[in-house]
């Protein structure tokens, strides 16, 4: 499961503000694209509906696009396929 921060939206100096606070932080936060987030999950296989704003992952009630938005987050849930037993690392005790 991941979720991340993105700037759905929030403007450019909402988010300039909101890094400038997390900064002085143990925190700190680094908003992405969704195409930025997307490349973080190579080599999951994503759940339906993928990844989609928060709001959007399997709502109870139907979720405008702009109600959504406001959420400023990405989120999904994906599975990591396990590797051929070639593929595997094996030490040597």
């Amino acid at each position: 499961m991941l979720s991340h921060i993105a700037a759905l939206s929030a403007t450019s100096q909402q988010v300039a503000d909101a890094e400038a606070v997390m900064a002085r932080t143990p925190t700190p936060v680094r908003w992405r694209t969704h195409q930025e987030i997307a490349a973080l999950l190579t080599g999951y296989q994503l759940l339906d509906p993928g990844l989609v704003s928060v709001d959007h992952w399997h709502p109870a009630d139907p979720v405008s696009d702009h109600q959504a938005a406001q959420a400023n987050v990405y989120g999904t849930v994906g599975l990591l396929p396990p590797h051929a037993p070639e593929d595997r690392l094996h030490l040597s005790t």
